[in-house]
């Protein structure tokens, strides 16, 4: 893309203001892949499968990063693995049953349950809204574990407390936003209670 056709370019990636493109993409890929995979193969359980599907989801990044605003590649990643991870499984279901593995979130997808980005990015609004009115520390340590990937070990570490404390900070938070996330969807669908205790649960 030339520069100066996207308005506000500056709002969105840009690889090579980071240094080299490969450097500025490699940098993106350290920060997040932990977290991703982790969402993914909490879906597919095949952990050769979730490897294939990262890669996808990174490769995904790089032909679009010009259309991703900066400050929202934590949710975009967090859209597009879970719907990859979602199209898999819905693919999986309708191959021949000796080639589907035993894996038991199949019985809850439904036809219906493949969601649209835009249908996504409401949910994952959702979250924003119940992490926004988290104290500082819970929010702060929610972010690290959930989003960036960061072990809790590491995350005691940065913040210089226990594992247990951080433990404890991430089981409350936890907690609080699954609940506002139920409360709020007043009749949550099969994609609402898939989201939640893929991502919410401990």
């Amino acid at each position: 893309m030339i520069k100066g056709e996207m308005k506000d370019l500056d709002l969105y990636l840009d690889f090579s203001e980071m240094g080299s493109g490969m450097a500025g993409f490699d940098s993106l890929y350290y920060k997040y892949h932990q977290a991703v995979y982790a969402n993914i193969l909490k879906m597919v359980r095949e952990p050769a499968v979730a490897e294939d599907l990262l890669q996808d989801v990174f490769l995904a990044l790089w032909e679009h990063h010009t259309s991703i605003e900066s400050n929202r590649v934590a949710n975009w990643l967090f859209v597009v693995s879970y719907n990859k991870s979602l199209t898999f499984l819905k693919k999986l279901r309708r191959s021949p049953v000796s080639l589907v593995p035993e894996i038991a979130v199949l019985e809850n997808i439904a036809s219906s349950d493949l969601l649209s980005e835009e249908d996504f990015l409401e949910r994952l609004a959702m979250v924003e809204e119940a992490i926004a009115l988290l104290p500082e520390r819970k929010k702060e340590i929610f972010y690290k574990y959930r989003f960036e990937g960061i072990p809790l070990q590491e995350i005691a570490s940065l913040l210089n407390i226990s594992v247990h404390t951080v433990k404890d900070h991430l089981k409350v938070a936890t907690k609080f936003i699954r609940e506002y996330m139920t409360e709020k969807s007043c009749h949550p669908s099969n994609a609402d209670l898939l989201l939640i205790s893929l991502y919410f649960s401990l």
